[in-house]
């Protein structure tokens, strides 16, 4: 039985793995190749590099590792979710209007994932601290804040952005005879998903 917990274990952080590298290699083509490169595509990457990293933490804790590529996420301040949320908002914008403009609280989308960030190497310096009563309380403390920052972000932009997709099939169905290759029910459905997991996560 134990044998096979393990190899269970390591069936599920290979998938786990893997979809973190396509999550990556996925990313990499969307910034980098020439017939790809748009706005919206460049947020989308971000939304991919964003899951990837958060996967790859994932197996990190579900495998239990206590290795080098585990000290190296631990004290690497990558790890934000806020960047899904984000990416996946001007993702939409962009894919709906390529000439968006900046509204004025849309010039603030950096703000959630630096505040992650630095919610990250605060806990960098309390992760090298001596272990004691108050340093866990510190650590949950924090780790409570930057998650709820992630959750916040995807409670606020997801909302928006689905707003967005629906008075947009609006106006086509308003406006053209039919929706040939351009129906977005499916882009609704995903921010649909989104957000519903984030509803979970509460």
């Amino acid at each position: 039985m134990e044998q096979q917990a393990y190899i269970l274990d390591g069936m599920y952080g290979g998938m786990l793995i893997m979809s973190s590298l396509q999550g990556f290699i996925l990313a990499a083509i969307l910034l980098f190749h020439e017939r790809l490169k748009s706005r919206s595509n460049r947020f989308l990457a971000l939304s991919l590099f964003a899951i990837s990293i958060v996967v790859l933490y994932d197996v990190s804790y579900y495998l239990q590792l206590n290795n080098l590529a585990d000290s190296i996420l631990t004290y690497l301040p990558i790890y934000a979710t806020s960047p899904i949320s984000i990416g996946l908002y001007f993702f939409v914008t962009y894919l709906i209007y390529p000439n968006h403009q900046l509204a004025s609280f849309e010039r603030w989308w950096p703000a959630p994932i630096i505040l992650e960030i630095v919610m990250q190497v605060i806990l960098i310096f309390v992760y090298g601290a001596t272990e004691s009563g108050t340093i866990q309380i510190s650590e949950e403390a924090l780790l409570l804040i930057e998650q709820s920052i992630g959750l916040l972000t995807s409670l606020l932009v997801v909302p928006i952005a689905i707003k967005k997709v629906y008075d947009y099939q609006t106006y086509l169905r308003e406006n053209y005879s039919t929706l040939d290759h351009k129906d977005l029910k499916w882009l609704r459905q995903a921010l649909y998903i989104k957000y519903g997991l984030t509803l979970l996560w509460l």
